[in-house]
């Protein structure tokens, strides 16, 4: 299994879910991310969006006390390429429009137990995976 983690603008958000739902095969309905979006409550478990299917996993907090979301993505090695290629692509985009380093790889953070994914469990008193 493989976690990929990204911070992006908030305003990608959309784009980014619809990239990697069509890799991942994932349905949903774009209301329901909305929604997440819309919720002013910074400790409400409103702000998370989930996405799950058997042993994949889509996961945005859109909590906007910074403008920046936090995305992880759950995926098997053979989604693992594609997922990191719109991760990648989104990302740099961000950062380009921030005037920050890009990147050139993601870590798999799947076995870290301070992973995003982990802090967001902790922040929201969830189990998500």
């Amino acid at each position: 299994m493989v976690l990929y983690e990204i911070t992006l603008a908030n305003e990608y958000t959309e784009d980014v879910l619809k990239e990697v739902s069509i890799v991942m095969d994932l349905h949903y309905n774009n209301e329901d991310l909305k929604k997440c979006i819309s919720e002013r409550n910074m400790r409400s478990i409103n702000n998370l969006f989930t996405l799950k299917n058997n042993k994949k996993m889509v996961c945005i907090d859109c909590n906007d006390r910074d403008w920046l979301f936090l995305i992880c993505i759950i995926c098997n090695e053979n989604e693992a390429v594609k997922v990191k290629e719109v991760l990648l692509k989104w990302d740099n985009i961000s950062r380009e429009e921030y005037s920050q380093q890009l990147r050139n790889d993601l870590d798999n953070e799947y076995y870290n137990p301070n992973s995003c994914l982990k802090q967001i469990e902790k922040f929201y008193n969830i189990r998500l995976w």
